[in-house]
């Protein structure tokens, strides 16, 4: 099992957004000293949900100043994108990262940001699948020709390639079963929100190996995309759970008021109240050592974890 942090970077109305990336920037620079194996940014757009719209140029900063940590995108939204004009931006980090770029992609995203980017949302799982296929192609370093239902491209060479072979690791948010099929179907690994119980993921993980199975993929090759997979979790070191638990409670229920906001932009155009408190979260892998206290992790980390064991649902 790995471990690595996610940052959604919310911003409190205390807060300026100069002192939510200032507070995000020294937290992803204490991972890799700390010995975390990764540090995901996630994508969101107009509202204090979010505020990296853009996480390969983030990541391109910590590119710079780091040298193991790997740089996930958590999620890029790719509906939301050009799949050729993200599939250049990624290749352009992983060159400059030497090949330690990972890449979530999902179709979250408001209403607003539907509108906004002028994509249909009642097309956003055919445009994941369709763009994943054209990424792909973009990153074999050949020419190619590609038709599909919302882009096509004719003798189209993208460059640079990017440093990983085939190319970079991909990864699908799958945070419903439709989202957990579609990811079996094209033989990539998940990513899981810590809102999805644990029994859940177990079910889920039945579904996966189902659709898989059903896709003509080999017990082989799914038990080690199984081993691929992240989960998120969230997590706080304290002395005991009292201190825990009096700690976390505000800015945990300040996201859960935040999250219940962002969910009426599903259904509306209008941007989402000003929220309330900065967080960001962690992901993981085996070699984490209670480092969850060390300096400028927050008090409300949550954990987010691999598993190299195909029966180990807490990291799947």
């Amino acid at each position: 099992m790995d471990f690595g942090l996610f940052f959604l970077m919310q911003r409190d109305e205390a807060w300026s957004e100069q002192r939510v990336y200032d507070s995000a920037l020294e937290q992803m620079l204490a991972a890799e000293p700390l010995g975390y194996h990764s540090v995901w940014i996630a994508e969101h757009h107009f509202n204090d949900y979010g505020l990296c719209p853009t996480p390969p140029v983030l990541a391109s900063f910590l590119a710079a100043r780091t040298r193991t940590l790997r740089l996930g995108m958590g999620v890029s939204l790719l509906p939301l994108h050009h799949p050729v004009d993200l599939a250049e931006q990624l290749a352009v980090l992983d060159v400059v990262s030497d090949g330690r770029l990972d890449v979530g992609i999902g179709r979250g995203g408001t209403l607003q940001d539907y509108q906004t980017f002028q994509s249909d949302r009642e097309d956003s799982r055919w445009r994941v699948e369709e763009g994943i296929a054209l990424i792909q192609k973009c990153w074999s370093g050949q020419p190619f020709d590609f038709t599909g239902r919302f882009h096509s491209a004719e003798q189209l060479h993208v460059r640079p390639r990017p440093v990983q072979r085939p190319h970079p690791p991909l990864f699908i948010a799958a945070n419903s079963e439709d989202s957990v099929r579609s990811a079996a179907r094209l033989g990539l690994p998940t990513l899981s929100s810590f809102f999805v119980p644990i029994a859940e993921l177990a079910r889920r993980r039945s579904v996966y190996r189902e659709e898989a199975l059903s896709a003509e993929r080999s017990e082989s090759e799914i038990d080690a995309l199984e081993q691929q997979a992240w989960g998120m979790r969230v997590v706080h070191i304290a002395e005991s759970r009292e201190e825990a638990l009096r700690l976390t409670e505000a800015p945990f229920m300040g996201y859960q008021q935040r999250m219940a906001r962002l969910s009426l932009c599903w259904l509306q155009p209008s941007p989402v109240p000003t929220c309330a408190e900065s967080d960001s979260t962690a992901a993981t892998r085996p070699a984490a050592s209670g480092s969850g206290r060390g300096r400028g992790i927050p008090a409300h980390t949550s954990l987010q974890s691999r598993a190299h064991q195909s029966g180990q649902c807490q990291g799947w």
